[in-house]
């Protein structure tokens, strides 16, 4: 059975990734089950802790991020790496 969530994911990975094989290795690694690494004496988050502390997918935390609606911070070359502080995921949920 297909996942559509996954689709939607893999779709938005590969906008920003030319090979596809790689997008869908940041899929897999998105979705895998493992133990939370959300802590609440955190100051900065990665995109999956983010979604993780707001209970919502990482494609939602890129979204949000693209639309302007969550302030964050790109580490590295390029796009590079999405950093997230913990007072604007507060600010997020305050409304």
């Amino acid at each position: 059975m297909i996942d559509h969530q996954l689709i939607e994911q893999f779709k938005l990975y590969r906008a920003h990734v030319e090979d596809p094989a790689a997008a869908a290795i940041l899929v897999l690694v998105d979705n895998m089950k493992a133990v939370p690494r959300v802590k609440d004496d955190k100051d900065v988050y990665s995109v999956s802790e983010a979604s993780e502390y707001l209970k919502v997918t990482p494609t939602t935390v890129y979204t949000l991020c693209k639309e302007g609606r969550l302030k964050h911070h790109r580490i590295g070359k390029g796009r590079g790496t999405i950093r997230i502080k913990k007072r604007n995921l507060e600010n997020l949920t305050r409304g």
